[in-house]
């Protein structure tokens, strides 16, 4: 069982290594950080301390 969870986990490590060397893959995920950032960054404006 330890053999095959190894197993599906290199498979999916390999495909996702595929899907994250794409260029617009990369574009998305940094657009998506720095909105996660905005967030957060205007999240802790609005709190009152």
């Amino acid at each position: 069982m330890l053999i095959l969870i190894h197993g599906l986990y290199a498979l999916l490590a390999a495909k996702a290594r595929t899907w994250l060397s794409q260029p617009g893959t990369a574009r998305l995920l940094s657009r998506l950080g720095a909105l996660m950032f905005l967030a957060f960054d205007l999240t802790l404006l609005t709190l009152q301390f």
